[in-house]
């Protein structure tokens, strides 16, 4: 199972997820892609443009909109996917990518995310946000099942250590106090 969790809009990058997932399918990688979220109320036709090109690419029994999920079927979610992918235009901080790294899911996203240097170092596998390069990195990260358990092990360890609380307050503490005697 791929998930990608985010709003329904084109910002997002939800359209290059499914035409990667029929050029996977082309190459004989069989996969299963939950697109869960909310539509975007500002994108007004895009959930009904996404529906158009999953029955265009005959990805009706692969690709699945499933709505707005919360608390712990948002969880379930993220402990279930083998890959959490978010192939975005721009994203400030992408919390879901985070959350997914927490959960030990592997992430592919785009350099369109602000912190993906960071999270690269945390084990995010990071494409350019062009269908043939995503399909590619996920076909490649689905092929060795046990180097995307360690992937999702190095993720979470990664993610705890980096946004320990504590860490995080001494962080911001060392960082102002440094700007007020600058």
């Amino acid at each position: 199972n791929i998930l990608f969790l985010s709003r329904i809009h084109p910002k997002k990058g939800t359209d290059i997820l499914v035409r990667a997932t029929r050029l996977l399918k082309d190459r004989g990688v069989e996969c299963n892609v939950l697109l869960a979220g909310p539509d975007d109320v500002k994108a007004k036709g895009y959930r009904a443009e996404l529906e158009q090109l999953i029955n265009e690419l005959d990805l009706v029994e692969s690709v699945h909109l499933i709505g707005m999920v919360k608390g712990r079927e948002k969880l379930s979610l993220y402990n279930r996917a083998e890959l959490f992918v978010l192939p975005t235009h721009q994203e400030n901080f992408g919390f879901v990518l985070v959350e997914a790294m927490a959960c030990g899911t592997p992430v592919v996203t785009s350099f369109g995310v602000d912190i993906w240097r960071e999270i690269e170092r945390g084990g995010a596998t990071i494409t350019e946000n062009i269908p043939d390069l995503v399909a590619e990195k996920i076909a490649a990260l689905l092929a060795d099942k046990e180097a995307l358990n360690a992937l999702g092990e190095k993720s979470r360890e990664w993610v705890f250590k980096e946004f320990d609380a504590a860490k995080l307050a001494a962080d911001y503490s060392a960082m102002y106090t440094q700007a007020a005697l600058s």
